[in-house]
């Protein structure tokens, strides 16, 4: 079953229905409210369920003060209009964090963190650093583990 008015479809979709009726049914069923006796009988059952819920929803709609007869404009027009990069005062606060993690990095951690931003693997890091690729890996996982457990404690 699809929904047929465009202005209908804009304010939610066939998809929607049929999983809230399916849902509901299926809830019912279990407490054994349907004696159903073939298939067909649950076919019709679904149907009308189906039906009576659509219904139910354009009247919600348009009770709601969200009528779907206004909203005509084009599909995607408003797409443009919530940003979806971060805000000015997000991106200070990821800053400001940043700093406050490096600030808490020793200066091998700093550097184990700067050669891994660059793009290197972890065992380009042990040449340049010394050891083993997955002992520094585990050096900064713990380290990271460490702050992150002194920030829940403080917070």
């Amino acid at each position: 079953m699809r929904i047929g008015d465009k202005r209908l479809k804009r304010a939610f979709d066939s998809v929607d229905v049929s999983q809230s009726v399916l849902a509901n049914f299926l809830s019912q069923a279990a407490t054994g409210r349907y004696e159903l006796e073939g298939p067909e009988q649950l076919v019709r059952l679904l149907v009308t369920m189906t039906r009576h819920r659509l219904v139910s929803r354009a009247r919600r709609e348009r009770r709601l003060v969200r009528d779907v007869r206004r909203l005509a404009a084009e599909p995607g027009i408003l797409e443009g209009v919530v940003d979806s990069r971060p805000s000015p005062s997000e991106i200070v606060s990821r800053q400001e964090q940043w700093e406050l993690l490096r600030s808490s990095l020793s200066d091998e951690e700093q550097r184990i963190v700067d050669l891994r931003l660059a793009g290197h693997s972890w065992d380009e890091i042990a040449v340049h650093l010394g050891g083993t690729g997955p002992a520094r890996r585990m050096q900064l996982s713990r380290r990271l583990d460490r702050l992150e457990r002194e920030i829940a404690a403080a917070g």
